[in-house]
């Protein structure tokens, strides 16, 4: 019975991932023409096959939460029957010129080498996929052990979250001081090279990355978006109560106002939200 073996040049999740990763990395570090980014809207445009592969690991991995795993299990299935459907031959060659672009243009190995958060599940869908399309027997053990990681993998969703949000609260009543310090870490952790993206900065992302050519689109989405996160920073002024961090909130807050300049969003723009929604999330955490 055959074996699938894992690759991360074929895996559309990882490599989406990663170059991801790779735009965040350059517009950081001041890089005005991002390959990562040309390479994102050319292979996943709507569409594209790569693009509608792309969608369906991440229904998986961001889809939600199931209460019963029958319910978990009938959602696998449906996700597999929808990969069936692809155009494979379409979607492998789009896969090909991807990883052409990106061995052209980046270190190919280092860039493989990314660290990227439940890899095993990315690994685990990749392998699912494949076994879906083989007209030969497979390995059954193979099968179940993914099968298994993935179910695992959303009916343990809840928990974690619950697990998160119990964290929080213990952070909260912990002394001033500490919370403080905790700040601070978390902030230089940020700064790292492959800071783990939010939920609302990968959303920043993908709207980027997918309405880049539609500037009035992209544009009204990052000042809807910086007003929101102004509303919040003025809220967590009222809520310090150190004048020297009152001063910097302020400047902050009135930085928010060159997010908002020019009918095209720029990269040092996108550099500027990166940091904004990070500061949000923080100052939310140690002020409640």
């Amino acid at each position: 019975m055959r074996k699938v073996n894992h690759s991360k040049y074929k895996n559309t999740g990882f490599l989406f991932e990663i170059l991801t990763r790779q735009v965040t990395v350059d517009t950081i570090e001041g890089v005005t023409e991002t390959k990562a980014l040309d390479m994102l809207k050319k292979y996943f445009s709507k569409e594209t096959e790569l693009y509608k592969e792309y969608a369906l690991y991440d229904a998986v991995m961001n889809g939600g939460k199931f209460v019963s795993e029958t319910r978990a299990q009938t959602f696998i299935d449906k996700v597999l029957k929808l990969r069936s459907r692809l155009n494979e031959e379409k979607l492998k060659t789009e896969k090909y010129n991807l990883v052409k672009d990106i061995k052209e243009n980046y270190d190919v190995k280092q860039i493989l080498s990314t660290q990227v958060n439940d890899y095993k599940v990315y690994g685990s869908i990749y392998t699912l996929f494949e076994i879906n399309k083989l007209n030969e027997d497979y390995s059954l053990q193979q099968y179940k052990s993914c099968n298994d990681t993935i179910l695992d993998y959303i009916l343990k969703t809840e928990q974690v979250e619950q697990k998160s949000q119990d964290l929080l609260e213990r952070y909260k009543e912990q002394d001033k001081d500490i919370r403080l310090l905790a700040y601070k870490l978390m902030i230089e952790k940020f700064n790292k090279k492959y800071s783990p993206l939010s939920k609302k900065q990968k959303n920043l992302l993908r709207e980027f990355i997918n309405n880049v050519s539609n500037t009035n689109s992209l544009r009204e989405y990052m000042n809807t978006e910086a007003d929101t996160i102004k509303e919040t920073l003025e809220q967590q002024l009222e809520k310090t109560t150190s004048e020297v961090t009152q001063i910097k909130l302020k400047e902050t807050i009135s930085l928010l106002d060159h997010v908002k300049k020019g009918n095209v969003v720029r990269n040092h723009q996108l550099k500027s939200m990166l940091h904004f929604y990070d500061l949000v999330e923080e100052l939310e955490k140690v002020n409640g």
